[in-house]
This record gives structure tokens, sequence and C-alpha cells, in this order.
């Protein structure tokens, strides 16, 4: 990796803005689940916010910088993990904030962005220039209701449908499982059956307004389903109020957080 340093911090400083949330990564187990939110980045430091308490850490530039010396060896397998966390206390922050970079660098994969205080209708333009991916509002909505404890990744959100690889929920939160679509109503009722699969006793459908025309019809279609295979009480399904195109995070963040607490 024959990147300059610098470079690399003006494009942290550029792209990470307030209130993105940066999923925990390894190279050796790729995400790990949960994710940490970004409270502000400045020339010297990224502030960081996690842990359940939420409390706030300062990574500074240099830990950054000391980090990035082995990057490119980290990732190719010829330094370790151990050899990283004894240059800086902050390896997990600085090796999952790099990923992040890199991916949205190369790809312009769309982030987990999240914000405190209530969004107004935004173009998608905006959105984004913000990074913000339709599909993943819903995740921020779900990762905000929790406290960050949703499990996005992982073991917990497979379902194992005997020939090839898993297929997936969106989450899982505690014995939930939690299945997020913006997609047609065809296409919805297809992720119905892969929650109607998985092992989880509880059901969690949330559909968001993007792609539905009759939104009310299929989540009524979806209950329906539900009620054919699962006991009364063990699953919900919630339209959300918001989208990435115009969130409403507010409102939809304490819907959710009800509708689990009701569910446990």
């Amino acid at each position: 990796m024959n990147e300059n340093f610098e470079v690399v911090w003006s494009d942290i400083q550029k792209l990470l803005i307030s209130g993105t949330l940066v999923r925990y990564w390894s190279a050796d187990e790729g995400y790990t689940g949960g994710a940490f939110r970004i409270d502000g980045v400045d020339g010297a430091a990224v502030i960081v916010r996690c842990g359940k308490i939420g409390y706030e850490r300062r990574v500074s530039k240099k830990d950054f910088q000391h980090l990035f010396a082995g990057w490119g060896a980290y990732n190719r397998g010829t330094i370790g993990r151990a050899e990283l966390s004894r240059r800086s206390e902050n390896t997990t922050y600085i090796l999952s904030i790099l990923q992040w970079r890199d991916e949205a660098q190369s790809s312009r994969a769309p982030t987990l962005w999240i914000s405190s205080v209530p969004t107004p209708p935004q173009s998608e333009a905006l959105l984004e220039s913000r990074l913000v991916g339709r599909d993943e509002y819903g995740k921020c909505v779900l990762y905000d209701a929790t406290d960050g404890r949703a499990t996005l990744h992982g073991r917990s959100v497979e379902i194992d449908y005997g020939a090839g690889p898993p297929a997936r929920v969106d989450a899982t939160v505690g014995d939930i499982a939690v299945g997020i679509e913006p997609k047609v109503s065809k296409q919805v009722r297809g992720a119905v059956l892969d929650l109607i699969c998985h092992p989880y006793p509880k059901k969690l459908l949330v559909l968001l307004p993007d792609h539905m025309n009759s939104r009310g019809i299929t989540a009524e279609q979806c209950r329906n389903i539900l009620k054919r295979f699962c006991p009364d009480g063990s699953f919900r399904v919630l339209l959300l109020k918001g989208s990435g195109v115009a969130p409403q995070l507010t409102e939809d963040t304490a819907t959710v957080a009800a509708i689990l607490a009701d569910l446990r």
C-alpha cells in the first residue's frame, strides 16, 4: 500500500461526518457486529461515541498514523492485530475507520448514518452526498432503538436451507429475528419466508415506503402470512414513517423501540 497518510487523513476529515455509524471490523473476522458513532472530526482527532453508556473517546491523528504504517501489512496477514495493539489503545476504532474509508473510496458503499436530532425531508442527491443508502435507513433506526445492541452480522442472522450458503435476515435483537425491507411487495413476501424459517421464536418485519405502491395492503398480507405459521403475539409488522429519502428518525426510532419492548 503506497498511499500517503496525509491523503488518507484528508479523506477521513472530508468523508467522515458527524452522525456516521462505523461498523466494527477486523481482517480476520470481517464485520463482527455492532457499530460506533462518529461525534466529530477535527484536524487533530476523530471523536467516537461507543459503549452502552455512550462515552466519548478522542482518537488522535498520531494514533491513526502509527497504525496506518502497518495497515497494508495487516491486510496481507504479515503482521497481526496484537502487533498493532501495541502501537495504540484505539486499534479497534482505527482499523474499522480505515476499512470504512477504503470502501467509501473504492465503491462509495453506503454507510450507516444517524442524527441525534429530527431530520427534515431532504433530496436524494443530498442523502447520497452523505453516503446514506436507502437500504440503510431501517438499520439506522434499529441501531438507535436498541442503543447499538442489534446484531447485524454473524451466525445469529443466518438461516440454513440445507443447500448452498446460508440466507440471512437483516438483524437479530435478543431472541427476535428482524427483517428490514424497502423493496416491492413480491420481494417483501419472500423476506417473510426467511423470517418464518429463522430459528428465533419472535419475528419483526420492518417495511420502508420507498418502492411499495400499496403499503398498507402489503403490510396486512405479511401479517396474514405470519399468522399462518407463527403463534399469536410472537410477531409484528411495522411500516416506518420515514425512509432514506425523507427520514423521520425520532418518530421511527421511538416506534421500533416500543415494539421491540412489547415483543420481549
